[in-house]
Formats: C-alpha cells, sequence, structure tokens
C-alpha cells in the first residue's frame, strides 16, 4: 500500500511540475512575442520620423561606399550592378520622398550600375527616363550610353541597337541636333541589322528611314511622333508619371490623336495628311505673251475693261470688251489645265504605326 501510493503522489507531482512548466513557457513565448511586436513598432515610428532629407543622405552614404570598392568587384561587379539597381528601383518608387527631393542621387545610381556592368542594356531605359527628363541632363544621359555603345557587341547583344536609338532622342527632343540625331538613328539602324534577334532586325528599316528623313527636314512631323510616342510607352512601362506625361503634351501639340485600343490602353496616331488642291492658272498667267486689249474711248465714253479671271462674274460695273471691228465681245481662249503629279504619302514618309521600341515596353510600339 505504501508503495503504491507513493507511485501516485509521484505522478500527481510529475504532471504538476509538466502543467507548471507549459504555463512557463506560454507566459514567456507571450512576453516575447509582445515584446518584439512593441520593438517593430518603434522602429517603425522611427523611421517615419526620418525626413525624406535624411533618407536621402543616408542613401547617397551608401552608394558612395560602392564607389571604394575595388575596380574587379572580387569578380562580382555584375552582382554589385544588379543590386545597386535594385537599390535604385526603391529609390525611384518613393513617390513622397521623390517629390520632396527629386532624383538628384540618380547620376551616382547609374555611374556605379555602367561602370560595374556597362552591358547591363536594361538599366539605360532608366537613366535616360530619369537623368534627360526628370533632371534635364540629356548630356549626362548620352555619356553613360556612349559608355555602354563602347562596350556593346551588335551581334552578341540583341538590342544593343537599343542606345543609339535613345541616344537619338536626347539629340532630337532636348538638344534639338537634328544632324547629330540623324547620325545616331543611322547607327542604331545598322546595329538593329546585325542582331542575331530576328525581331530586333525588323527597326532597321524605320530607323533607317528615320534618319533620312531628318537629313531632309529637320522638323519632320513623322520622326518627332514616333521618338515621342516610344519616349511615352517607354515612361508608362517605367511608371515615370510625369515623362508620361510631357511625352503625350508633346504627341498632342505635333496633332496627334488620342484614342484607346481594344485593351483599353492608350495610343496615339498622326492624321492622315490632307490632299494638296491642283492650281488652275489663269490664261494671263499661262501665256505670258498675251496681254489684255487696250481700252479705247468711244463716242467720249470710255472703253469697257476686260474681265480678269479672279474677277466675280456677276459683277455689275464690269462689261466685256467689243471688238471694234465686229462691234461683238471677242471669243475668250480656254483655261489651259495644268496637271500635277503628286508622290504618296506612304512613298514620302514611313508608316506611323512603324515606331521603333525599345525592349518591348509594350505591345503597341517597335522593338529594340
Amino acid at each position: 500500500m505504501f508503495i503504491m501510493g507513493f507511485r501516485i503522489f509521484s505522478q500527481l507531482t510529475e504532471q504538476r511540475w509538466v502543467r507548471a512548466g507549459f504555463s512557463i513557457l506560454l507566459a514567456v513565448g507571450t512576453v516575447s512575442g509582445i515584446t518584439l511586436m512593441q520593438q517593430q513598432r518603434l522602429q517603425q515610428q522611427r523611421l517615419n520620423a526620418i525626413t525624406p532629407q535624411q533618407q536621402e543622405q543616408q542613401e547617397a552614404l551608401h552608394v558612395k561606399s560602392l564607389k571604394y570598392l575595388p575596380s574587379q568587384g572580387f569578380g562580382f561587379n555584375n552582382l554589385i550592378a544588379d543590386w545597386t539597381f535594385l537599390r535604385f528601383v526603391q529609390y525611384f518608387g518613393d513617390e513622397k520622398a521623390r517629390q520632396a527631393t527629386g532624383f538628384n542621387l540618380a547620376p551616382q545610381f547609374f555611374d556605379v550600375i555602367t561602370k560595374r556592368d556597362p552591358r547591363f542594356i536594361e538599366t539605360y531605359i532608366f537613366s535616360a527616363g530619369t537623368l534627360s527628363y526628370e533632371l534635364g541632363q540629356p548630356e549626362a544621359s548620352i555619356q553613360l550610353l556612349d559608355r555602354g555603345i563602347a562596350a556593346l557587341d551588335p551581334q552578341k547583344h540583341p538590342g544593343a541597337h537599343t542606345l543609339w536609338t535613345l541616344r537619338a532622342f536626347d539629340q532630337l527632343l532636348l538638344l534639338g541636333d537634328a544632324q547629330a540625331a540623324s547620325e545616331s538613328y543611322r547607327m542604331g539602324g545598322e546595329w538593329a541589322a546585325q542582331s542575331s534577334d530576328p525581331v530586333m532586325r525588323q527597326d532597321a528599316p524605320i530607323l533607317q528611314r528615320y534618319s533620312e528623313f531628318l537629313k531632309k527636314d529637320p522638323d519632320s512631323t513623322i520622326v518627332r511622333f514616333g521618338s515621342w510616342n516610344t519616349v511615352y510607352a517607354q515612361a508608362q512601362a517605367t511608371g515615370n508619371a510625369k515623362t508620361q506625361s510631357r511625352a503625350r503634351n508633346e504627341l498632342l501639340l505635333l496633332g496627334a490623336v488620342e484614342a484607346k485600343d481594344s485593351e483599353g490602353q492608350t495610343i496615339f496616331s498622326l492624321p492622315a495628311p490632307k490632299p494638296k488642291p491642283k492650281p488652275t492658272p489663269s490664261p494671263a498667267s499661262a501665256d505670258p505673251k498675251v496681254t489684255p486689249p487696250a481700252a479705247k474711248q468711244t463716242d467720249g465714253q470710255p472703253a469697257a475693261v476686260p474681265v480678269p479671271s479672279s474677277a466675280p462674274k456677276s459683277s455689275p460695273d464690269v462689261k466685256p470688251a467689243v471688238d471694234p471691228a465686229t462691234n461683238t465681245a471677242p471669243r475668250s481662249k480656254p483655261t489651259p489645265t495644268v496637271q500635277t503629279t503628286e508622290s504618296s504619302s506612304s512613298d514620302a514618309q514611313p508608316s506611323i504605326q512603324s515606331t521603333p521600341t525599345l525592349n518591348n515596353a509594350t505591345p503597341a510600339t517597335p522593338n529594340s
């Protein structure tokens, strides 16, 4: 009996200790969870307390520290470029901070990225859009593009002609240098023709036509429309609302018509040019040797003045000239018809729908 009672007491004691231990663990876990939540809340409050200017200073230190890494990057330059690009995407997407401080760190971001990996083609779309249209520094954008052009091979890197196209946009739309833009379009066409990607090769004839049109007409509406249309598509793809709004305004100023496609996407098109009326010269202008008869006096009254071809036929004060020999009005010579030959609009300019695109930004724009 004693042994049995001891066992029962031991079992009860053991159960109590287990329950006590479980209660203690539960209490500790609850306190730890509450503490962790409080710490996270305090940390978030500290972050919210940081002003956009302070965030800008902290980000500047991060970017500056990357410049002190060895040029070889310990063999991880591509990884450094990718990581820096992701940091820029975060920086770019903080709309409240960018409204307060702008994009002043963008040149430093892209300087690091293009030095570590100048063949990172996709990043140049962001650099051109930010430096050229947000900061108003197309020259700085062209310097970065030239760095990439020097490192790329059109036969090995599909889409490398995109950099020449972006270069032409800066030169034509922002710097007003149509001659330099024509050369960039020409080089872009040559690089596109060498691409291993058949889709990219489709841009070659379009860019070559742009180059030719700028040589003949530096203010070509077609080329400017195609350029701004691509800028609009790229801004839409990268989420750059400010640049997108500017491109839209420029397109409307060029006379573009804004509409929606079947998927609800905004598209722009130029109205078809109106045909020019065929000129019909007057008889006097057709035959310079013909001169109107001189006015003569008849019975003290002035002779009637011949009716010019431009005068209204129903004018009550104008009478036809009378031939004194026959006392009849002379027969008027038939008006010669001059036929003119006009070239069709398709021969004079490229198709409006053929707008070179960059890196498949949207389905409605060209490839690059």
